[in-house]
This record gives structure tokens, C-alpha cells and sequence, in this order.
């Protein structure tokens, strides 16, 4: 089981880490499922909505701040919905959910953990002073923990 993305597609979600650095990207993953393997046919930036005054009751896990998002991202909940039927539309899934963790390290938080689905791989670009990304590749187990799953790069 891994995830799947071309060197084109790694460097956009660089980019768009550099772009909106110092607070966290997010975004999606479309693809398919290919052997157990998620093969990326696209990524999505999406708004970080954190913030917005929508996010409910996530803003208590951790004693996060409600405002801050240079530590927190939220996907905008019908934005999310529209791309799921975006991506039904073109014969394709969400496969993942990436965002950026500005000067920190590519691990997930308690945070990422209580917000994530085991359906989903979880990219976290760890951006240091608005350059260097690495990427890191996350999926829930079975006892509802993360576990690195390998990330390929392959040339278009």
C-alpha cells in the first residue's frame, strides 16, 4: 500500500506550502485505488477556512486557537462535498487530504489524528522558514492510529 504522485504534482504541493506559508495549506487528493495503492491524478488546493467561525467544536481539541491558522486548517465542509462530487463526476475519488505544517515537523498532530478518516491518506508537508518542504505520508489503522505509509514520486 502506497501513495502515488508524479514530481509535477509533489512540486505544486510545495509551492502551494511556500505560497500561503506561514500557515497551513490544505487540500485534496484526486485519484483512484489501484491494488490497494492511491494513485494521485490530481491535486486540489482548497481555502484553509480555519477561522471562519464554522469549525464548531474542533477548535477544543488541544485547547486549539480558533484563529490561528499558522497551527490549524479546516477544509471548508461544502466545498469538501462539491469536490467529492467533482471528483465522481470525472470517474475519480478522493483518495487523500494534504496540508502544510509550518515549522514543524511532517507528524501528525493529536488534532490530525481526531479529525481524520481511515479511508483518507493524509500528506503533511513540513515547511521550515517558507522553503524546505518534506512530504510524509499518514494513514489511521484499524486502533484508529497514524501510520506512515510510503510515498512514490515518479517523472510524468
Amino acid at each position: 500500500m502506497a501513495l502515488c504522485l508524479t514530481s509535477a504534482q509533489a512540486q505544486a504541493l510545495c509551492t502551494h506550502s511556500q505560497q500561503t506559508y506561514p500557515e497551513e495549506c490544505c487540500g485534496v487528493l484526486l485519484g483512484q485505488w489501484i491494488g490497494g495503492d492511491g494513485i494521485v491524478v490530481e491535486v486540489v488546493a482548497m481555502e484553509n477556512v480555519w477561522g471562519r467561525g464554522d469549525v464548531g467544536d474542533l477548535a477544543k481539541i488541544e485547547d486549539r486557537d480558533g484563529t490561528d491558522r499558522r497551527r490549524n486548517f479546516a477544509l471548508d465542509p461544502q466545498a469538501f462535498l462539491a469536490m467529492q462530487r467533482t471528483a465522481r463526476d470525472r470517474h475519480q475519488q478522493i483518495i487523500g487530504i494534504y496540508h502544510s505544517h509550518p515549522d514543524h515537523p511532517a507528524v501528525p498532530s493529536e488534532f490530525d489524528r481526531v479529525i481524520a478518516w481511515p479511508e483518507y491518506h493524509y500528506l503533511i508537508l513540513a515547511i521550515e522558514q517558507g522553503e524546505r518542504v518534506t512530504l510524509k505520508n499518514w494513514q489511521l489503522d484499524d486502533q484508529g492510529e497514524f501510520q506512515q505509509i510510503p510515498l512514490h514520486l515518479a517523472n510524468p
